[in-house]
């Protein structure tokens, strides 16, 4: 926090006037994070919270997406963030398909072992602050997204 201040206090207008803030935490975002205390992504979180201030900020119009949403834990945050927006929910629910897994392993991105079959519709529905903004496109992307 003090290396911020001194960072501030020695070169605040120069990076002022190139649109850079220096601070020592985001609390300038005002959070609204009262859905999980718990959600260890911080970067993640951090960049959406960052993001949605600027589009707030900015006025910009439009919906918001989340592509591969598994159990919801993160789409929570964008319906949270954007309550007036519609939220378009991207996935299968039902894991991946066996084609992606081949690939996963051809190429080494993963062990091709992960099960992400676990959930339902329902149950990402129950969790979503604001459940009637959220349209959830069930099915493979990009077929899912006509």
């Amino acid at each position: 926090m003090l290396i911020a201040k001194v960072f501030n206090y020695l070169f605040g207008k120069k990076v002022i006037k190139k649109n850079v803030f220096i601070s020592s935490s985001l609390s300038f975002l005002k959070r609204k994070r009262s859905i999980d205390h718990n959600y260890f992504d911080y970067v993640r979180l951090a960049t959406l919270e960052l993001l949605a201030n600027e589009i707030t900020d900015k006025k910009i119009d439009g919906n918001v997406a989340e592509l591969g949403v598994y159990k919801g834990k993160f789409a929570r945050y964008i319906n949270q963030y954007f309550p007036e927006r519609k939220l378009y929910l991207f996935d299968t629910f039902e894991g991946f398909n066996e084609k992606d897994k081949k690939t996963e392993l051809h190429k080494a991105f993963s062990t091709g072992d992960q099960d992400f079959s676990d959930n339902s519709v329902q149950n990402v529905l129950s969790i979503m602050p604001d459940p009637d903004q959220c349209i959830i496109k069930k099915g493979y992307f990009p077929d899912s997204a006509k």
